[in-house]
């Protein structure tokens, strides 16, 4: 009888969260999550047993083992002999601190901008997780992250909302939260033209350059990859990108508050993989299991799934490399389109995008010189990050973490 691997997987969250409306604390809600999963392995499936709390470990690891012979099929041997540990260190929040801090940060917007009304969430969590197996796995990770998504509207609107904009990082600090959340308003009462379509730099951060690299990612996962449907399939002509373009899969944790393991207990060298090199494409998203299935590298990236379920591949935390140059150079003088919120949207299946943009600022030299009325951005995907791919910046438009932009040519289209 093969021998049964026993890993326990334990996700905990003590959160805060402040509701803000009418630039007044308006609620202060505290909640505190355990979650545990006992996995059992033979060799060729897993089962697994959860529970929240403190349950039983012990009676999880019986019920998981006695749900082997019905268990999913999953012919992996688990990752052994690997210890590591990541700690980020930040201020922790008890209730009355967090709402002093909001209340000075909503005071200093109510004085500045008496004609704008301001709404959102205050979100303070203490996360950590850990993995580990009798077979010499053991990783475990813990931060404190904050979290700060404002909207606003002028006193005299009707609509929900005008604009907004958001901020996060690992180590809170107020002058840099009012930092960034005042780019969306600092500038919201100088107004700039756009009469008709044009083909701009866009300045795309906050992660809505997210939105289009989730068509890259799709395009490197390895099954659509070896399946012969991806655009960077040997199947078909590989497509190569712009030769400034490299994407890497990097959880940046003490950065971003995202843990350095995937769910299969995976970690990559320095926390971070290479998958496109200078416009090609050297590594795709794969889990353990698609790895074997298709012989090639475990990229990591099994990260769909929760603490009761098989892990499977899902999209990483991925990073665009910086070009080396900041907003301002990478613009060259030469007006641009800084995108803040947004408004839908959507892609299709060849890489073509388009998505309606509620607030954006027309920028000079890499400064404001105002709102631009409605717009529409569109292009596709393959061109944005071939030709038309301008950098990634090594400036950062948040002050509270690094968070770069990535500055790419867009058609650009008053609404």
């Amino acid at each position: 009888m093969p021998r049964v691997v026993r890993e326990t997987f334990v996700q905990e969250r003590h959160h805060l969260s402040i509701g803000i409306s009418s630039t007044r604390i308006e609620s202060v809600k505290r909640q505190h999550t355990r979650k545990v999963g006992v996995r059992a392995y033979d060799g060729r499936r897993i089962s697994i047993a959860g529970g929240l709390g403190f349950p039983d470990t012990d009676l999880l690891w019986k019920n998981a083992v006695d749900g082997l012979p019905d268990g999913i099929g999953y012919p992996i041997v688990p990752q052994t002999d690997h210890v590591e540990s990541l700690n980020n260190v930040g201020r922790e929040f008890i209730q009355s601190e967090l709402a002093e801090e909001i209340q000075i940060i909503l005071s200093h917007f109510r004085s500045k901008y008496p004609d704008l009304i301001f709404s959102g969430k205050a979100h303070f969590e203490n996360y950590s997780a850990s993995l580990k197996n009798d077979s010499g796995l053991d990783l475990s990770f813990s931060t404190p992250l904050f979290r700060y998504v404002m909207r606003f509207k002028q006193r005299n609107s009707c609509s929900i909302f005008d604009g907004g904009s958001g901020t996060f990082g690992v180590n809170f600090d107020r002058n840099s939260v009012i930092k960034d959340l005042e780019q969306g308003c600092s500038g919201y009462h100088s107004f700039a033209e756009l009469k008709k379509k044009k083909k701009l730099p866009v300045v795309l951060s906050l992660g809505y350059e997210n939105f289009v690299l989730r068509k890259v990612l799709e395009n490197l996962s390895s099954v659509s990859v070896f399946e012969g449907t991806s655009v960077f399939s040997p199947k078909r002509k590989e497509l190569e990108l712009s030769p400034d373009f490299s994407l890497l899969q990097a959880s940046d944790s003490a950065n971003t508050g995202f843990k350095f393991f995937d769910y299969e207990g995976t970690v990559n060298p320095n926390h971070s993989l290479t998958l496109i090199n200078k416009g090609k494409a050297v590594r795709f998203l794969s889990d353990r299991l698609m790895a074997g299935e298709y012989g090639c590298m475990n990229s990591g990236s099994a990260f769909r799934g929760k603490y009761d379920t098989v892990p499977s591949m899902g999209l990483p935390y991925v990073q665009v490399a910086s070009t080396g140059r900041t907003i301002k150079e990478i613009t060259a003088g030469r007006d641009a389109v800084l995108v803040l919120m947004v408004g839908g949207g959507g892609a299709t299946t060849d890489g073509q995008i388009s998505f309606p943009v509620n607030l954006s600022y027309l920028l000079r030299d890499g400064e404001v010189v105002g709102r631009l009325p409605q717009i529409n951005i569109s292009s596709s995907v393959w061109k944005m990050f071939n030709e038309d791919y301008m950098g990634c910046s090594s400036d950062s438009l948040l002050s509270l973490s690094h968070f770069p932009a990535v500055v790419c040519e867009m058609d650009v289209e008053p609404i």
